[in-house]
């Protein structure tokens, strides 16, 4: 297993951990540092945030508050709630979902 710390150890807020093992991912939390006044180039260069990588299974956002998913419309990824997850896929719940203005969905399209 791999851990790496890409945003959240020198502010308060704006958090984002890569988690990889046997060459699967996950990322949590895409947060908006607290002190940030623009989004533009805070988001790490993680593959699958930009462009498909079958090797990133998710984003997980564990509350919403803007320091853990205040980046997350920058990313680029598919935002579903699924099962069977497409290569980049946001795991969250239905309050994350309305502050993010995304549909409540518990099937895949």
């Amino acid at each position: 297993m791999r851990i790496c710390i890409h945003k959240g150890t020198q502010q308060i807020g704006g958090t984002c951990v890569e988690i990889e093992s046997h060459g699967q991912r996950l990322v949590l939390e895409v947060g908006l540092p607290l002190d940030a006044t623009e989004a533009e180039g805070l988001l790490p260069p993680i593959p699958g945030f930009k462009e498909a990588d079958e090797t990133l299974l998710g984003v997980v956002i564990s509350h919403p508050h803007q320091d853990h998913y205040g980046l997350a419309k920058t990313c680029g990824l598919i935002y579903l709630f699924t099962s069977a997850l497409p290569p980049a896929a946001f795991l969250r719940l239905p309050l994350t979902s309305s502050l993010l203005g995304l549909p409540s969905r518990t099937q895949s399209t």
